[in-house]
């Protein structure tokens, strides 16, 4: 069993990082592996999943709305839990925001960094199409800005998930299965963040971060002030090894990632050779290395597509391209209007409660015909469409999921729904 655990340290992606350039990975993942002894196995299903995906020749994910590259764009909303004790730790909006503007230029590949790559390495670069957002619809329903913040009576917080919920001094995740879940407060003197590994259990699926390492304003301090950190954290997140795979000449499992001996100090330039990694030395300006911020930006295409694997049909991301993801486009209207008016009409939506069939009515001496009728799910997603033929349309929602909806009628006013289950 020990040499069996070892393997899988091998390849586990739970990844604890320090600003002194220390990783307490195996102590994590030990930990959890005795509390959840089926992570170990699910890692290694991962694992071969994601080989199947890439070296197999299993089907891909389905490219549509793919760009003219090929890759669709994998849109991922986040939920930041900001802990904190002192208002100093009470990170702004601003702060958040500058730290999204970050991933989304780092994982497409457009941080002005990409440009000034060696020749050798800049052809391996890679645009992941991926991209982040802060949650605009919560998970009842109610429009949110994607920033929680809560007070803590906890001086700091270590590497033992404890900021990840309410009764230790966090805050609940949301649900991880929908939203990418960031907690920000103080950590323990040295450590500047963590993440789950891509199989671990909802309530601890996501990354923690330093607030004085998230963002390019307010509390950050150098050497983590331009939000690579979050980059790196949420490389792991998607199933990312650190580089030099967590051991001397280590593999990280990635093909155009040449080998080297450990982690990168501080802000190097040149060509740093080890492991005979060839003329072009180590790629100590990849995300997955612990260099400073400021000499840190890309991924490459190797990083992309086993990042990628992760959302395919059966892998352990997929749900967020699922309908009920919030992934789509967001209602562009505010969701809890008391009135059901509809351009100076009023609508009547029947049962509602309702199992498999409504009916929408209008109730006026004005007819409808021709608008169309729209139903987004809680999270902004459209799920179905109709138009008006006369004065009331029958629609089957048999096929959805049961929860809160909500109904449009032309480029006006919404009324909820609410599903029931089917029996």
């Amino acid at each position: 069993m020990r040499g069996y655990l070892l393997l899988l340290l091998s390849i586990v992606t739970i990844s604890t990082c320090f600003a002194q350039k220390e990783c307490a990975s195996q102590v994590y993942f030990q930990h959890e592996s005795y509390v959840n002894p089926a992570l170990v196995k699910k890692i290694q299903e991962i694992e071969t999943f994601i080989n199947n995906r890439l070296y197999n020749n299993e089907p891909r994910m389905s490219p549509a709305g793919a760009t003219g590259n090929g890759f669709a764009v994998i849109k991922i909303p986040i939920i930041v839990h900001v802990i904190y004790n002192t208002e100093e730790q009470k990170i702004t909006v601003e702060q958040v925001r500058s730290q999204i503007e970050v991933l989304n230029k780092d994982f497409r590949k457009l941080n002005p960094g990409a440009s000034n790559l060696p020749d050798y390495f800049k052809v391996l670069a890679a645009d992941c199409f991926i991209e982040f957002r802060l949650a605009t619809i919560d998970p009842y329903g109610k429009s949110t800005t994607g920033i929680i913040w809560k007070k803590t009576n906890t001086s700091s917080f270590g590497s033992d998930d404890r900021i990840k919920f309410s009764t230790s001094g966090g805050d609940d995740a949301w649900d991880a299965s929908q939203y990418l879940n960031i907690w920000v407060g103080k950590l323990s003197a040295g450590m500047v963040g963590y993440s789950s590994s891509p199989g671990s259990v909802k309530e601890k699926d996501g990354i923690v971060l330093k607030y004085t390492a998230f963002g390019t304003t307010g509390t950050v301090i150098p050497p983590y002030n331009l939000g690579r950190t979050a980059v790196h954290e949420i490389g792991h997140w998607l199933g990312l090894k650190h580089i030099w795979g967590d051991r001397y000449c280590g593999d990280d499992l990635i093909a155009d990632t040449p080998p080297q001996k450990g982690a990168t100090p501080g802000c190097p330039s040149g060509t740093l050779t080890s492991c005979d990694n060839s003329s072009s030395g180590s790629m100590y300006m990849n995300y997955m290395d612990v260099t400073h911020d400021a000499c840190t930006s890309m991924f490459t295409h190797g990083q992309r597509d086993r990042m990628r694997a992760l959302f395919e049909d059966g892998g352990p991301r997929h749900s967020f391209l699922l309908p009920h993801a919030p992934a789509g486009p967001l209602l562009p209207v505010a969701i809890e209007l008391p009135t059901d008016t509809v351009n100076g009409k009023i609508i009547s939506i029947f049962p509602n409660p309702a199992a498999s069939m409504i009916t929408i009515k209008e109730i006026g001496r004005n007819d409808l015909s021709g608008e169309r009728i729209t139903i987004h799910n809680h999270l902004g997603q459209m799920v179905m469409q109709a138009y008006f033929t006369s004065k009331s349309i029958n629609l089957y929602i048999g096929s959805l999921q049961s929860g809160l909806y909500f109904i449009r009628v032309g480029k006006d006013k919404v009324q909820k729904l609410i599903k029931r289950p089917v029996h």
